[in-house]
């Protein structure tokens, strides 16, 4: 079951600074903590340069919000139809897996686990989004919920923000669900700042049987000191944090001039090894490269930039590294947390267990990564780490 996701490209705009005029008189809910909403421009994020439109076809703003205190990483702009049966959201948020071809396949996979076995998708194609060509990855699936329903989803990145836009409305109003979606990535305007960029190209597919995984276990002090001319542990540390700092930080660059580098910074294809629930209509998806072995590289959970992936050091030709070993790290808003050392990469099971609540090997963290809305990167190493 092949998906094909898009091809990486960094666009390079020409717009104006401005964003375009404001429509008229509010009616819709502000979290002034989270957006700016001028009357002479189009509302936007305050940590955002990405204007969106208070009118988009049928489609009317009734909110703009944030999820929690965070700083204004997880905003959402809430829309509706004048028959209350069209409903559409703008999601821009910032996680450490800044990556809208990750996000489109994890909406993928939950749609097609959760919207009833009648889901189907009918268009898969490149569209504009703010007067840029070939932009946004445009799905729509029909006969969602019991073939009640039809379902519009659209994705792109900007700096170090992804952008997911959904639109949902009932089956036999299928063509103003989509012409709604259409209008929303029309009126999507940016500042010269912004640096939107398509997702890059995935094919994703189911993997094929694997061979047993033994369940990683931590390194003990001894077998992570037991090489005199090995780095310290905190250069050590340190080191994989700055690389995977900067991989976060630049994700959709990398990708593009290290095509053969490690997982997931390159555009390399993955497979789906499982799905498992977590509740209502959230899953987590144990996605690995074919070929990388028997376990996962990421471990996505739900479709909001959440998850584990494993960390393997470049240098490390065994795939098991004797002082540093292998480590996890949990991306977020805003942060990443280092796990391990562990002896060898996690099974699925490990990961679903611990999602669980079956089981706590993780330990804690190591260190943090954390990037702030322009791209910095901050390290913290724990103290306990560095005994």
């Amino acid at each position: 079951m092949d998906r094909r996701f898009l091809v990486p490209a960094l666009c390079v705009l020409t717009l104006s600074a401005g964003l375009p005029s404001a429509a008229a008189a509010q009616d819709y809910s502000v979290a002034q903590s989270a957006w700016t909403d001028p009357e002479d421009a189009l509302p936007h994020p305050r940590l955002v340069p990405i204007g969106i439109p208070r009118e988009a076809g049928e489609l009317r703003l009734t909110e703009l919000g944030d999820f929690g205190d965070n700083g204004g990483l997880d905003n959402i702009a809430q829309y509706r139809d004048s028959a209350d049966e069209i409903w559409g959201t703008v999601f821009i948020y910032q996680t450490t897996l800044t990556d809208p071809a990750i996000a489109a396949v994890a909406t993928d996979l939950i749609i097609r686990h959760s919207y009833g076995a009648q889901t189907v998708e009918t268009v898969r194609e490149w569209v504009p989004a703010g007067s840029v060509e070939d932009l946004a990855l445009l799905l729509v699936y029909d006969h969602a919920f019991d073939g009640e329903r039809a379902s519009a989803a659209a994705f792109f990145g900007a700096g170090v923000w992804t952008v997911k836009l959904r639109v949902t409305g009932p089956q036999d109003r299928r063509d103003d669900v989509v012409a709604a979606m259409r209008a929303l990535l029309d009126g999507v305007s940016f500042a010269p700042e912004a640096e939107p960029f398509a997702p890059r190209e995935l094919t994703i597919g189911d993997c094929a049987a694997a061979e047993f995984a033994q369940p990683a276990q931590p390194l003990s002090a001894e077998q992570r000191n037991d090489d005199d001319d090995a780095p310290t542990v905190a250069d050590a540390l340190i080191a994989i944090g700055i690389v995977a700092g900067s991989m976060i930080s630049n994700r959709h660059e990398i990708a593009e001039q290290i095509p053969d580098g490690p997982p997931p910074f390159s555009a390399s294809d993955y497979c789906v090894m499982g799905v498992e629930p977590l509740g209502r209509q959230s899953f987590a998806l144990a996605l690995r490269r074919p070929g990388s072995g028997a376990t996962p590289d990421l471990v996505l959970i739900g479709d909001a930039g959440r998850g584990f992936e494993t960390i393997v050091s470049p240098s490390d030709e065994e795939g098991i590294l004797p002082r540093t070993g292998v480590h996890v790290m949990f991306h977020s808003l805003g942060r990443a947390e280092l796990y391990g050392p562990f002896d060898r990469p996690p099974t699925m099971d490990q990961f679903f267990s611990y999602l669980t609540g079956e089981a706590d090997w993780l330990g804690e963290s190591a260190l943090s990564v954390e990037i702030s809305p322009e791209g910095n990167t901050q390290i913290n190493v724990s103290a306990d780490a560095l005994e």
